[in-house]
Protein backbone atom coordinates (compact mmCIF):
# COMPACT_ATOMS: atom_id res chain seq x y z
CA UNK A 1 0.00 0.00 0.00
CA UNK A 2 1.12 3.66 -0.67
CA UNK A 3 -0.47 6.62 1.52
CA UNK A 4 0.90 9.68 3.35
CA UNK A 5 0.04 9.04 7.16
CA UNK A 6 0.09 12.29 9.56
CA UNK A 7 1.40 11.87 12.85
CA UNK A 8 2.89 7.93 12.97
CA UNK A 9 4.33 5.17 9.99
CA UNK A 10 1.84 3.46 8.08
CA UNK A 11 2.56 -0.05 9.90
CA UNK A 12 1.63 2.36 13.10
CA UNK A 13 -1.45 3.75 11.65
CA UNK A 14 -4.82 1.95 13.25
CA UNK A 15 -6.96 2.46 10.19
CA UNK A 16 -3.94 0.33 8.55
CA UNK A 17 -4.12 -2.61 10.68
CA UNK A 18 -7.78 -2.79 10.97
CA UNK A 19 -8.50 -2.36 6.84
CA UNK A 20 -5.57 -4.70 5.67
CA UNK A 21 -3.92 -6.72 8.41
CA UNK A 22 -1.03 -6.81 10.98
CA UNK A 23 1.39 -9.04 9.69
CA UNK A 24 4.10 -6.01 8.02
CA UNK A 25 6.68 -7.11 5.94
CA UNK A 26 10.53 -7.44 7.27
CA UNK A 27 13.64 -6.70 5.64
CA UNK A 28 14.95 -9.94 4.67
CA UNK A 29 16.40 -11.59 1.68
CA UNK A 30 13.18 -11.85 -0.59
CA UNK A 31 11.05 -9.68 1.34
CA UNK A 32 13.59 -5.85 1.28
CA UNK A 33 11.09 -4.19 -1.51
CA UNK A 34 8.19 -4.96 0.59
CA UNK A 35 9.11 -3.73 3.77
CA UNK A 36 8.64 -0.28 4.82
CA UNK A 37 9.79 2.10 2.84
CA UNK A 38 9.85 6.11 2.59
CA UNK A 39 9.28 7.50 -1.01
CA UNK A 40 9.03 10.98 -0.14
CA UNK A 41 7.56 14.39 1.47
CA UNK A 42 5.94 11.87 4.11
CA UNK A 43 4.88 9.55 1.89
CA UNK A 44 5.41 6.07 3.01
CA UNK A 45 4.53 2.38 1.27
CA UNK A 46 4.69 -0.95 2.62
CA UNK A 47 3.54 -4.98 1.94
CA UNK A 48 1.44 -5.98 4.85
CA UNK A 49 -0.79 -9.87 4.91
CA UNK A 50 -3.17 -10.44 7.50
CA UNK A 51 -3.61 -13.03 10.01
CA UNK A 52 -6.03 -15.64 9.75
CA UNK A 53 -8.22 -14.01 12.77
CA UNK A 54 -8.29 -10.32 10.48
CA UNK A 55 -10.56 -9.61 8.02
CA UNK A 56 -9.23 -7.16 5.44
CA UNK A 57 -11.55 -5.05 3.51
CA UNK A 58 -9.26 -3.06 0.72
CA UNK A 59 -12.16 -0.54 -0.32
CA UNK A 60 -13.42 0.12 2.67
CA UNK A 61 -10.04 0.22 4.24
CA UNK A 62 -8.95 2.67 1.31
CA UNK A 63 -11.66 5.02 2.31
CA UNK A 64 -11.16 4.71 5.88
CA UNK A 65 -7.20 5.22 5.37
CA UNK A 66 -8.09 8.49 3.41
CA UNK A 67 -10.72 9.72 5.40
CA UNK A 68 -7.89 9.65 8.14
CA UNK A 69 -5.32 10.47 6.32
CA UNK A 70 -6.45 13.18 4.86
CA UNK A 71 -4.11 12.32 2.14
CA UNK A 72 -4.88 10.17 -0.95
CA UNK A 73 -4.23 6.06 -0.72
CA UNK A 74 -3.77 3.15 -3.07
CA UNK A 75 -3.66 -0.29 -1.76
CA UNK A 76 -3.09 -3.48 -3.94
CA UNK A 77 -4.51 -6.92 -2.61
CA UNK A 78 -2.08 -9.43 -4.52
CA UNK A 79 -3.19 -13.09 -5.23
CA UNK A 80 -0.61 -15.71 -5.36
CA UNK A 81 2.19 -12.90 -7.17
CA UNK A 82 -0.37 -13.64 -9.93
CA UNK A 83 -2.89 -10.26 -10.22
CA UNK A 84 -4.45 -7.67 -7.73
CA UNK A 85 -7.31 -5.96 -7.19
CA UNK A 86 -6.25 -2.39 -6.99
CA UNK A 87 -7.94 0.51 -5.14
CA UNK A 88 -7.34 4.39 -4.85
CA UNK A 89 -8.87 7.11 -3.32
CA UNK A 90 -8.48 10.88 -3.00
CA UNK A 91 -9.70 13.09 -0.37
CA UNK A 92 -11.57 15.04 -3.15
CA UNK A 93 -13.47 12.17 -4.36
CA UNK A 94 -11.16 10.66 -7.17
CA UNK A 95 -11.73 7.02 -6.89
CA UNK A 96 -10.54 4.02 -8.96
CA UNK A 97 -11.36 0.25 -8.75
CA UNK A 98 -8.74 -1.97 -10.96
CA UNK A 99 -8.08 -5.64 -11.89
CA UNK A 100 -4.56 -6.41 -12.63
CA UNK A 101 -4.13 -7.97 -15.69
CA UNK A 102 -6.73 -5.90 -16.90
CA UNK A 103 -8.68 -8.61 -19.17
CA UNK A 104 -12.24 -10.01 -19.54
CA UNK A 105 -10.74 -13.39 -19.19
CA UNK A 106 -10.81 -14.86 -15.62
CA UNK A 107 -7.94 -15.20 -13.09
CA UNK A 108 -8.62 -18.12 -11.05
CA UNK A 109 -8.61 -16.77 -7.66
CA UNK A 110 -11.05 -14.89 -5.04
CA UNK A 111 -10.56 -11.62 -4.63
CA UNK A 112 -11.83 -9.66 -1.33
CA UNK A 113 -14.88 -7.69 -2.37
CA UNK A 114 -14.64 -9.19 -5.40
CA UNK A 115 -12.78 -9.22 -8.51
CA UNK A 116 -13.30 -5.49 -10.50
CA UNK A 117 -14.63 -5.76 -13.66
CA UNK A 118 -12.38 -4.79 -16.65
CA UNK A 119 -12.07 -1.39 -17.46
CA UNK A 120 -11.32 0.27 -21.57
CA UNK A 121 -7.52 0.98 -21.09
CA UNK A 122 -8.21 4.64 -22.11
CA UNK A 123 -10.76 4.76 -19.12
CA UNK A 124 -8.24 3.28 -16.51
CA UNK A 125 -5.46 5.76 -17.34
CA UNK A 126 -7.56 8.29 -17.02
CA UNK A 127 -8.61 7.71 -13.56
CA UNK A 128 -5.44 6.84 -12.27
CA UNK A 129 -4.02 9.45 -13.83
CA UNK A 130 -6.89 11.92 -12.49
CA UNK A 131 -5.68 10.46 -8.86
CA UNK A 132 -1.82 11.25 -9.69
CA UNK A 133 -3.29 14.71 -10.85
CA UNK A 134 -3.82 15.43 -6.82
CA UNK A 135 -0.67 14.57 -5.57
CA UNK A 136 1.44 16.55 -7.47
CA UNK A 137 4.32 14.02 -8.24
CA UNK A 138 5.89 13.63 -11.66
CA UNK A 139 4.28 11.10 -13.27
CA UNK A 140 5.34 8.92 -16.40
CA UNK A 141 1.75 8.34 -18.01
CA UNK A 142 3.53 5.81 -20.88
CA UNK A 143 4.44 3.77 -17.90
CA UNK A 144 0.91 3.82 -16.38
CA UNK A 145 -0.86 2.83 -19.36
CA UNK A 146 2.02 -0.08 -20.01
CA UNK A 147 0.84 -1.89 -16.81
CA UNK A 148 -2.64 -0.77 -17.73
CA UNK A 149 -2.44 -2.75 -21.06
CA UNK A 150 -4.95 -5.63 -21.52
CA UNK A 151 -1.91 -7.64 -23.57
CA UNK A 152 0.21 -6.65 -20.72
CA UNK A 153 2.68 -10.35 -20.22
CA UNK A 154 1.23 -13.05 -17.07
CA UNK A 155 4.38 -14.14 -16.28
CA UNK A 156 5.47 -11.09 -14.47
CA UNK A 157 5.44 -11.12 -10.71
CA UNK A 158 2.74 -9.25 -9.39
CA UNK A 159 4.52 -7.75 -6.18
CA UNK A 160 7.39 -6.22 -8.47
CA UNK A 161 4.62 -4.81 -10.68
CA UNK A 162 2.91 -2.29 -7.89
CA UNK A 163 6.26 -1.36 -6.96
CA UNK A 164 7.21 -0.41 -10.85
CA UNK A 165 3.69 1.57 -10.95
CA UNK A 166 4.23 3.30 -8.06
CA UNK A 167 7.40 4.69 -9.41
CA UNK A 168 5.56 5.62 -12.38
CA UNK A 169 3.23 7.23 -10.59
CA UNK A 170 6.31 9.29 -9.05
CA UNK A 171 7.13 7.16 -5.98
CA UNK A 172 10.21 5.81 -5.98
CA UNK A 173 11.78 4.50 -2.51
CA UNK A 174 14.24 7.60 -1.08
CA UNK A 175 15.36 4.42 1.03
CA UNK A 176 14.45 1.88 3.87
CA UNK A 177 13.28 2.43 6.99
CA UNK A 178 14.69 -0.15 9.82
CA UNK A 179 12.05 -1.65 11.94
CA UNK A 180 12.27 -0.58 15.68
CA UNK A 181 11.08 -3.99 17.00
CA UNK A 182 11.89 -7.61 15.78
CA UNK A 183 8.96 -10.16 16.35
CA UNK A 184 10.86 -13.42 15.64
CA UNK A 185 13.81 -12.02 18.72
CA UNK A 186 14.51 -15.31 20.73
CA UNK A 187 13.27 -12.93 23.64
CA UNK A 188 10.07 -13.44 22.62
CA UNK A 189 10.20 -17.45 22.55
CA UNK A 190 6.71 -19.51 22.54
CA UNK A 191 5.09 -16.27 21.63
CA UNK A 192 4.32 -17.60 17.91
CA UNK A 193 3.03 -21.05 18.62
CA UNK A 194 0.44 -19.45 21.37
CA UNK A 195 -0.96 -16.80 19.45
CA UNK A 196 -1.21 -18.71 16.51
CA UNK A 197 -3.20 -21.27 18.37
CA UNK A 198 -5.62 -18.60 19.44
CA UNK A 199 -5.46 -16.94 15.50
CA UNK A 200 -6.51 -20.06 13.72
CA UNK A 201 -9.49 -20.94 16.60
CA UNK A 202 -11.01 -16.76 16.68
CA UNK A 203 -10.30 -17.48 12.72
CA UNK A 204 -12.85 -20.32 13.28
CA UNK A 205 -15.69 -18.60 14.77
CA UNK A 206 -15.87 -15.97 12.78
CA UNK A 207 -16.14 -18.87 10.08
CA UNK A 208 -18.60 -20.59 11.91
CA UNK A 209 -20.60 -17.24 12.50
CA UNK A 210 -20.70 -16.24 8.86
CA UNK A 211 -22.34 -19.93 7.97
CA UNK A 212 -24.72 -19.86 10.33
CA UNK A 213 -22.64 -22.87 12.19
CA UNK A 214 -22.44 -23.53 15.78
CA UNK A 215 -19.13 -24.67 17.32
CA UNK A 216 -18.90 -26.81 21.08
CA UNK A 217 -17.13 -24.91 23.75
CA UNK A 218 -13.59 -26.45 22.97
CA UNK A 219 -13.44 -23.26 20.35
CA UNK A 220 -14.38 -20.65 22.83
CA UNK A 221 -10.91 -18.11 23.03
CA UNK A 222 -9.84 -18.79 27.08
CA UNK A 223 -8.87 -15.59 28.83
CA UNK A 224 -4.71 -16.96 27.94
CA UNK A 225 -5.86 -16.93 24.56
CA UNK A 226 -7.09 -13.33 24.22
CA UNK A 227 -4.33 -12.10 26.20
CA UNK A 228 -1.67 -13.41 23.54
CA UNK A 229 -3.90 -12.10 21.06
CA UNK A 230 -3.66 -8.68 22.58
CA UNK A 231 -0.31 -8.88 22.70
CA UNK A 232 0.20 -9.74 18.99
CA UNK A 233 -1.69 -6.63 17.98
CA UNK A 234 0.69 -4.59 20.27
CA UNK A 235 3.84 -6.29 19.22
CA UNK A 236 2.78 -5.79 15.27
CA UNK A 237 1.86 -2.48 15.90
CA UNK A 238 5.34 -1.57 17.11
CA UNK A 239 7.93 -2.61 14.79
CA UNK A 240 8.10 0.31 12.96
CA UNK A 241 8.02 2.38 15.80
CA UNK A 242 4.86 4.48 16.84
CA UNK A 243 4.13 2.12 19.76
CA UNK A 244 6.93 0.33 22.38
CA UNK A 245 10.39 -0.21 21.98
CA UNK A 246 11.82 -3.43 21.65
CA UNK A 247 12.90 -3.53 25.22
CA UNK A 248 9.24 -2.34 26.71
CA UNK A 249 7.72 -5.37 24.35
CA UNK A 250 10.16 -7.72 25.50
CA UNK A 251 9.39 -6.56 29.69
CA UNK A 252 5.41 -6.93 28.78
CA UNK A 253 6.00 -10.26 26.86
CA UNK A 254 7.68 -11.49 30.07
CA UNK A 255 4.84 -11.03 32.41
CA UNK A 256 2.09 -12.54 30.11
CA UNK A 257 4.46 -15.25 30.16
CA UNK A 258 5.11 -15.41 33.83
CA UNK A 259 1.27 -15.07 33.94
CA UNK A 260 0.56 -18.44 32.01
CA UNK A 261 3.52 -20.70 33.22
Amino acid sequence: MLARPSAVSLPAHPEVRKGFGSRFSMPGLWSDDYSLHDVGDGWQRVGVSAFYSERPRIAQGVADLVAATGAPAIAAYISESSCAHVEGRTPAGVAFTLHLPDRDEACGYEHLDGRPRPSPPDAALEAVMAWAAQVGRRTSAGAVAQILDPAWSRGTIMEEVIIDWYGALGFSSRGMVEPTVDPDDPAFEGFQKQAFRADCKASAQWRAALEGDTLDVSWDLTEQEREYLAFRDLLWGSVYGGGLTQEECVERYDILRARWV
